[in-house]
């Protein structure tokens, strides 16, 4: 930036001119760019001022403007996680609140009323969870994953559905990860669908549009693409090698297979029967068939390796067709298909029929399901064998029952079962049974002759083991025997003495709140005893006919123990006999007196047991049949179906129940904690991501600062060293263009 050296020889005057003329415009561009980055405080007016550092700065612009929307991504979702820290916190509160009106509400001086007053307060902590469920921040539901504006929760039929997603939603960082902030609302407040999962296996048998792609294989690890060897006879008259490839089900393989067979001369057929391929040999030759060389392995997933000798008949390995929409009703169970009577759904306050008229295959039966308006939803399970039914609503019970046939027990998916647990009914009440221990001790009887014995009673719980214990002990002159109503005993003395036959208390004995009914005199050498109750026994069902007998459920585990301690109780048992079963309609235990009489077949409760009535069977009924109630229906786990048995079990006055909410309500409060952990937790990553955004942000601003921002010391010195130059340089040519005559004549 220097100015030009001015000629000093002889020059045209023109040409002088423009010499000074280009230097003055040199220095004044050179001087006019510093005033600009002076002015502007920017290096570079244009990309070709230094091509190099143009790409840098777009390179830093770009990424400060990225990491800026990445911070405002970062500032939006901690807003939404603080959001989401608040709520929770008023949801922990409500839990506490909860807790303690159960708790308070559990005790014996709380009365009917004062339960039912604290459900209306529990009613209101329900509509008040919904609104904390539902709350939005900026538009956007917290609890409701990748919901949207939509409300997560909605009020279906008495309950509280989810209807948002299991997926959450995130922002991405520069790297490409995903930094979750939405809430998964089922994870906090439960509410994941209850299942009633198939029970029974449904695979189908193979029909000949079963896809082989539906196949499980005899391998179980599905079917391979590719040939099969078939050899016939021995030595071998004929080696097929037959192409399947090309084959979509298992009508293509059957026809495959036998237009091989028929095209090399051989009679043999290839067949389906139940799950498996059957080969009819060939009449005269044996058949071998086998995977082809190479790592072929489609004969065996086909379950047809093997020879068959000449005349036999050989059954495949089976193949364990999966279940798909298309499959056919009739094809289920292996073939045996489904009663078609059909079964009943209720959930909550909503009921359906399911009959399967017009229900031809899977896909047809799931919709109709699906389609019910009780809100249950059917799919098929992951193995492919069964189908499993959902209830989604929080506070609603779900049963599936019969419709009087066999629908419900052949798909598997009947809510009330013999193989029910008993810890598993009310909502995981279970069944208290009496809770009294037995008898010990000794009871002495007295012969007619004057002559006695003792019977030990340690472990005797049932009327037969205590007659067989008198029996035992009495020397076959005293025996004992079930009397005719079948609710006592009676003893008979062949002694020969004058005296009465009389039983009486050991000194050892301990009754434990038992009541044997023989502690009397009796008359000559008979004694007839009275109702028999044992202190372990849990109910009486008395008969129409005014016989009764007393029933242990000590040690039942399920339903069917339950179904087998009724049928086989003392003094259940002749033509007179109740009988436990599962009703044909609906749910719940069925009993049915076969004896006759005014009075009515009852249950009642003995030794302060809860069994009966939580077997739903503590009624009375003067037809002589007791259709019991469900007493296993599905409901989700979670705060709002706590919250919703915790009330109706306060209006309802049911102590077992507030008792199991209030144990709920733990669960749930955990629950509810550990997701505010996890809120916490991305808060606290949020933030240090942001702090170390600004840590980057201002790196990248120095480095575009130095890239783009001008040096003002340098330019202002430069800028001097420019000015000055530039009135030197205007000196020299006001100097040079001064011609004088003498300038003129030279």
């Amino acid at each position: 930036m220097s100015t030009m050296p001015l000629p000093v020889g002889r020059v045209s005057n023109q040409l002088q001119s423009a010499m000074s003329l280009g230097t003055l415009q040199s220095n004044q561009l050179s001087l006019l760019k510093v005033q600009q980055q002076i002015a502007t405080g920017q290096r570079l007016s244009l990309p070709s001022d230094d091509p190099a550092a143009t790409v840098g700065i777009m390179g830093l612009n770009q990424q400060i403007a990225a990491n800026t929307q990445y911070n405002n991504n970062l500032t939006f979702a901690s807003g939404f996680l603080g959001m989401a820290d608040s709520t929770l916190s008023n949801i922990s509160t409500l839990v506490t609140q909860a807790q303690s009106i159960a708790n308070s509400m559990v005790g014996s001086t709380a009365t009917a009323d004062q339960r039912a007053a604290q459900g209306q307060i529990v009613n209101s902590l329900l509509q008040q969870l919904q609104d904390l469920a539902n709350t939005q921040y900026r538009g956007q539901a917290v609890f409701g994953g990748q919901s949207g504006s939509q409300n997560p929760f909605i009020a279906a039929d008495g309950g509280y559905k989810y209807v948002g997603t299991q997926q959450g939603q995130g922002i991405l960082t520069a790297s490409g990860a995903v930094i979750p902030y939405t809430v998964n609302g089922s994870q906090v407040f439960g509410g994941q669908s209850a299942e009633v999962a198939g029970s029974q296996n449904l695979t189908p048998s193979l029909t000949a549009t079963t896809r082989l792609v539906d196949l499980t294989g005899a391998s179980l690890k599905g079917i391979s693409s590719g040939s099969i060897g078939i050899t016939i006879g021995s030595p071998p008259t004929s080696t097929l090698n037959v192409d399947l490839s090309r084959a979509a089900n298992v009508g293509d393989v059957v026809n495959m297979v036998n237009a091989a067979l028929a095209a090399a001369g051989s009679d043999a057929t290839l067949s389906t029967n139940g799950g498996s391929f059957v080969l009819q040999g060939d009449s005269t030759q044996a058949i071998t068939i086998g995977d082809v060389g190479g790592g072929g392995s489609m004969a065996s997933d086909l379950g047809l390796t093997g020879t068959t000798a000449a005349g036999a008949v050989t059954t495949g390995t089976p193949l364990q067709p999966k279940i798909t929409a298309t499959t056919t009703i009739a094809s289920l169970r292996n073939g045996a298909g489904i009663d078609p009577t059909g079964f009943i759904i209720t959930n909550g306050s909503q009921n359906a029929t399911i009959t399967l008229d017009g229900v031809t295959t899977v896909g047809d039966l799931l919709n109709k399901i699906n389609g019910s308006g009780t809100n249950v939803t059917a799919e098929i399970n992951a193995a492919g064998n069964g189908i499993n039914l959902f209830n989604p609503v929080s506070g609603c019970s779900m049963t599936i029952g019969e419709n009087g046939g066999s629908t419900a027990d052949d798909l598997g998916i009947r809510s009330f079962t013999t193989s029910v647990r008993l810890s598993d009914l009310n909502l995981g009440v279970g069944v208290s049974t009496s809770s009294l221990p037995g008898l010990s001790g000794s009871i002495v009887v007295t012969r007619t002759d004057g002559s006695q014995f003792s019977v030990k009673t340690d472990g005797i719980t049932t009327p037969d083991q205590l007659i067989a214990a008198i029996n035992n002990a009495g020397g076959g002159t005293v025996t004992a025997a079930l009397n005719s109503t079948g609710n006592g005993i009676t003893l008979s003395d062949t002694s020969g003495g004058t005296g009465n036959l009389t039983v009486t208390a050991g000194s050892d004995f301990i009754s434990n709140g038992s009541d044997l009914g023989i502690f009397q005199v009796g008359t000559d050498g008979t004694l007839t005893g009275g109702d028999i109750t044992f202190s372990t026994d849990d109910f009486r069902i008395t008969r129409r006919d005014g016989t009764s007998f007393t029933v242990n459920l000590a040690g039942a585990s399920t339903i069917q123990d339950v179904l087998d301690r009724i049928n086989n109780a003392d003094g259940n048992n002749g033509a007179n006999a109740v009988t436990a079963s599962l009703n044909p309609t609906g749910n719940g235990i069925e009993l049915s007196d076969a004896s006759t009489g005014s009075g009515s077949l009852s249950v009642t409760s003995l030794n302060a047991s809860q069994a009966a009535e939580q077997l739903g069977i503590l009624k009375s009924s003067t037809t002589g049949v007791i259709a019991g109630d469900d007493v296993n229906p599905v409901q989700p786990q979670g705060l709002f179906s706590t919250l919703s048995q915790l009330r109706d079990a306060l209006l309802s006055n049911d102590t077992a129940g507030i008792q199991r909410a209030a144990a709920l309500l733990e669960t749930d409060g955990q629950r509810v904690i550990t997701a505010n952990g996890v809120i916490g937790a991305r808060e606290q990553d949020l933030q240090s991501r942001q702090n170390n955004l600004t840590s980057e942000q201002t790196q990248l601003q120095s480095l575009l600062s130095l890239l783009q921002d001008t040096d003002m010391t340098s330019a202002i010195t430069q800028y001097q060293l420019l000015t000055g130059v530039y009135q030197a340089a205007l000196q020299v040519t006001a100097n040079n263009q001064s011609l004088s005559l003498l300038d003129f004549l030279q």
